[in-house]
């Protein structure tokens, strides 16, 4: 659960727009990395089982925008089992949103990173470093250490260093 709490203030707070077949939203392909990231890692660090990595996944949508609840809900309804089954199944976490088309294919992951650092969302993490019922005290007091201005490579590392 901690990990999905920090992992997603990398997410940008834009609304979400209605997919018009031509391909997925950059909301929808933020949804799926995070999904994909916060499975892998409760399953191969935590041991979880399937329902309880799906589970947790629901709770991501307590924290998104409110203008984006609906949606954050429908795609963990629709596209979190499958995101979770292919996992389980041994698929390779590192292509399928692409294959799943929630994301355009990305020449690297130092582009992915970029990309993402410019769509950080300040309001985000702070509205989850308050909520203080939900992150433990470690988490808590590592993200004080993170500057808002580094990239999500940089938070991630730092939160990863609390579980070491």
């Amino acid at each position: 659960m901690f990990f999905v709490l920090v992992a997603i203030t990398a997410i940008n707070a834009i609304p979400f727009k209605i997919n018009n077949g031509l391909g997925a939203t950059p909301v929808e392909c933020d949804l799926c990395q995070l999904t994909v990231n916060v499975t892998e890692h409760l399953i191969k660090t935590q041991n979880y089982t399937k329902e309880q990595v799906e589970t947790e996944l629901k709770k991501i949508c307590n924290i998104v925008p409110a203008n984006m609840t609906k949606e954050c809900n429908l795609f963990m309804l629709l596209t979190a089992p499958l995101i979770t089954d292919a996992l389980f199944n041994g698929e390779s976490s590192t292509e399928l949103c692409t294959k799943y088309k929630l994301c355009a294919p990305v020449p690297s992951e130092e582009a992915r990173v970029h990309v993402a650092a410019r769509r950080f969302n300040p309001q985000l993490v702070n509205k989850i470093k308050t909520q203080g019922s939900v992150l433990s005290e470690k988490i808590k007091a590592n993200l004080q250490k993170v500057n808002i201005q580094n990239d999500k490579a940089e938070i991630i590392k730092n939160i990863r260093k609390t579980f070491e």
